[in-house]
């Protein structure tokens, strides 16, 4: 364990969802602890709005690159390029257990102390260290598509 106080910042990328809900809490509880006043969390998270908005009728051509992206991708052997099928799909892949909207991880950060969020663009950040810090493009090959299905969310330790 960490002492309070310890740390400046606190980054977490793709893995809040890995905890489920209460877990999830726990751990942004054990953030603001070892987070120095006016220290700064930022987590990179699946975004469930993005997913969900895929069962729109009508699909941006972003959308449509991204179920046929993850269908080739993940699902090579469905040979269907349905929405149904991604969105299950981020449910059950890689572990996770509780995927956020932005309203809930918001809710959760606040929850745990965290004042002053905002959402930020992928990348970017009024604080130096957290900018360009997300490697989750890296990792699946796919940087347009890790930023469709990425939300970031910031939110700072009060002083």
């Amino acid at each position: 364990p960490f002492k309070n106080c310890t740390f400046e910042y606190v980054f977490s990328e793709h893995q809040i969802e890995e905890l489920g809900y209460e877990a999830s809490v726990a751990m942004l509880r054990e953030c603001h602890r070892v987070l120095r006043p006016g220290g700064g969390l930022r987590v990179a998270t699946t975004s469930l709005d993005a997913l969900l908005a895929l069962g729109a009728d009508s699909k941006s051509e972003l959308q449509l690159e991204y179920i046929k992206w993850i269908t080739d991708q993940y699902l090579p052997e469905i040979g269907i390029y349905s929405e149904s099928f991604v969105i299950n799909n981020a449910f059950h892949r890689s572990g996770k257990r509780f995927l956020f909207d932005q309203e809930t991880l918001w809710g959760a950060m606040e929850q745990a102390g965290f004042v002053e969020i905002t959402r930020c663009a992928h990348g970017v950040s009024e604080r130096p260290a957290f900018q360009k810090i997300e490697r989750h493009g890296v990792s699946v090959s796919n940087e347009s598509m890790a930023n469709f299905e990425t939300m970031v969310l910031q939110g700072i330790r009060p002083t």
